[in-house]
């Protein structure tokens, strides 16, 4: 693991991996930390549900606590 310092200034852990769950269809999945946050840019990643019947975008943060990856629906709609 290592400990990245973020362009505003938080601090990130890296570790190889990171669980998370698509925010449509609740499928498990995992990522390794992107580009951004390997080189302390941001706390921003992205990607796409490998689940067929989702197939939603996604952006992806590190949590506050470091542990997990959260995904959140990059253009979500209006209700």
């Amino acid at each position: 693991m290592t400990t990245k310092k973020l362009a505003e200034g938080a601090e990130i852990i890296l570790k190889e991996t990171y669980d998370f769950n698509c925010p449509s269809c609740n499928k498990l999945m995992y990522a390794k930390p992107s580009l951004f946050m390997k080189t302390g840019m941001a706390n921003l990643g992205g990607g796409i549900c490998i689940n067929k019947e989702c197939n939603i975008h996604f952006s992806l943060a590190i949590d506050e606590n470091n542990e997990r990856m959260i995904a959140e629906l990059i253009n979500k709609k209006e209700a």
